[in-house]
């Protein structure tokens, strides 16, 4: 449910701001939103756990039309084939990564136990954070005065971070 009231949201912010700076945000909330998982455990709240839920897949509606948005800021090329071909591989590499992360999950959640586990996806959104913040290219954003796209070079961007 919140993927259809909240995707469109990120959409918008996707289209209003800095894609990337927004990615980084999103990764170091949802770091901390997992961090909840451990707390519910260790507390053994069910209302804990559902809430924590619905917080990361709240964030996860926001992040997916971003992150899908984003790709056309990477390809540099100028041949309208190449984003085909980034957005190609990009959705194979999506379906592949979340067939191996399902059973990757199952695996280490049997051999290293359900806490590791809140504790790897936690440090891995920190880290996907830290990729973010060295990519480097082109960022659209919305100018607010006048509703046109403005580019920005996001070596700035990460000024305005600071």
């Amino acid at each position: 449910l919140p993927q259809v009231f909240l995707s469109p949201l990120g959409g918008y912010l996707a289209d209003k701001y800095d894609r990337r700076n927004l990615m980084i945000i999103l990764d170091i909330i949802s770091g901390f939103v997992v961090f909840g998982y451990l707390l519910a455990l260790q507390w053994e709240s069910i209302a804990l756990l559902y809430t924590v839920s619905t917080i990361r897949t709240a964030l996860s509606s926001i992040y997916d039309p971003i992150s899908r948005s984003i790709l056309p800021m990477i390809i540099v090329s100028d041949d309208r084939n190449d984003l085909k071909r980034a957005v190609s591989i990009n959705y194979i590499a999506w379906s592949f990564f979340r067939i191996l992360g399902g059973l990757m999950a199952g695996y280490s959640t049997k051999y290293m136990g359900i806490s590791l586990c809140f504790v790897v996806d936690c440090v891995g959104f920190f880290i996907s954070a830290a990729v973010l913040c060295c990519l480097r290219g082109k960022s659209y954003c919305v100018s607010e005065n006048n509703n046109e796209r403005q580019e920005d070079d996001s070596s700035n961007n990460q000024e305005e971070m600071e």
